[in-house]
């Protein structure tokens, strides 16, 4: 898989020991995360913000729906997202 050894740059790191930190809370808004990301130790832009997401969503570390709905938030617990939709589909 390419993804697996791909050189990524070292600020991203960073944002995934962060992101780590914050499991916990479930998720975090999109806002939050780039507030996260332009913090001086990181200093990210927010294009430079989104490559990150998009390459930990495409590890698995996080899920995040770019979807009008949903695009607000980005969950950092897939099993707390996983139970919540199988409850959902419970109760309809």
């Amino acid at each position: 898989m390419e993804l697996v050894n791909r050189m990524v740059p070292k600020k991203w790191g960073l944002v995934r020991k962060e992101l780590e930190d914050l499991r916990k809370q479930k998720y975090v808004t999109l806002e939050d995360y780039y507030k996260l990301c332009a913090h001086p130790e990181i200093g990210f832009n927010p294009k430079q913000a989104d490559w990150c997401l998009s390459y930990f969503q495409s590890l698995g570390d996080l899920v995040y729906f770019d979807d009008r709905d949903l695009c607000n938030h980005i969950f950092l617990d897939q099993n707390w997202l996983t139970t919540g939709y199988t409850i959902s589909f419970r109760i309809n």
